[in-house]
């Protein structure tokens, strides 16, 4: 018997084979673009518009009425009143990045190359977290550059106010860092999005059910009960870092800032080391 070998026309691959990073940037990028639905249809973009809307035009309004009723803008109160919109859309879209994959079954291609677990686990956190960071930094920018547009004597309100940049960009990105490690770590479990989107949604319900109930008794107090609510978590660190003296009642009655950044910290090393253990031992 003999053998023949065809020439099919396949030619190796010549071009310039790139580093790790480059590979891990570009699943970074492609992960961003999940999450906002670019180059995707229409109803891929209707969550990320949806949210950044909802949290944005209020802001708008915001700035309007405290240009004709005078009154001060309140940056860790709104932060409080859309976090909710950040958490939806981290249990809708975190699955779109770690459960789709799983189902797609697209892991033995990716681990095939020079891409590790950890690039791959370590790229998709990073779009998740960044998505939310810039879904939650854009309104708390429209109250400030809106503030300082409004005032009478801008420049002397943009002296006052340069203070604020650095507790905006705190707070949104520890709300970016808890709730997108948080969301990722649930979906990473399940190839099933649908199951992924329910469970991280049912995570912090639950989770807020049960600083609720321990705030409603005296087991603790209700300082030591927000420690178990991620969300209350961080409206308690918003109130602390924004100087607004309609908050000083509710800050005096709180823990110090470095509990709550502890707890934060905490819940954010559970999430990764969840996520890692999960990767580590997913089908590839």
């Amino acid at each position: 018997m003999t053998s023949t070998i065809h020439d099919l026309g396949y030619r190796r691959y010549s071009g310039e084979r790139l580093s790790v990073r480059a590979a891990w940037s570009a699943l970074f990028v492609q992960g961003l673009r999940v999450l906002f639905g670019l180059g995707r249809p229409a109803r891929a973009k209707a969550l990320p518009v949806f949210v950044l809307v909802f949290s944005s035009v209020p802001a708008v309004l915001t700035v309007f009425i405290a240009s004709q009723a005078g009154l001060p803008i309140r940056h860790a109160t709104y932060f409080t009143g859309v976090s909710i919109l950040y958490v939806l859309f981290a249990a809708a879209q975190a699955p779109e990045l770690f459960s789709r994959d799983q189902a797609n079954r697209v892991l033995p291609l990716m681990f095939s190359r020079d891409l590790s677990r950890w690039h791959y686990a370590s790229a998709r956190l990073a779009s998740m977290v960044v998505a939310l960071i810039a879904l939650a930094l854009i309104p708390q920018l429209v109250l400030l550059l809106g503030g300082i547009g409004i005032a009478e004597d801008t420049i002397a309100v943009l002296q006052d106010r340069w203070k604020i940049i650095l507790p905006i960009l705190a707070v949104t990105s520890l709300s970016g860092v808890l709730l997108g490690s948080v969301a990722s770590a649930v979906a990473s479990f399940t190839p099933r999005r649908h199951f992924a989107t329910a469970a991280i949604v049912g995570l912090f319900l639950v989770l807020g059910a049960v600083s609720t109930a321990l705030a409603a008794t005296d087991v603790i107090s209700l300082a030591q009960a927000q420690l178990f609510n991620p969300l209350l978590q961080l409206d308690t660190v918003s109130r602390l870092l924004f100087d607004e003296p309609a908050r000083r009642v509710a800050r005096a009655a709180a823990h110090p800032l470095w509990v709550y950044l502890a707890a934060i910290t905490a819940s954010c090393v559970v999430a990764w080391s969840a996520i890692w253990w999960r990767i580590q031992r997913v089908n590839a």
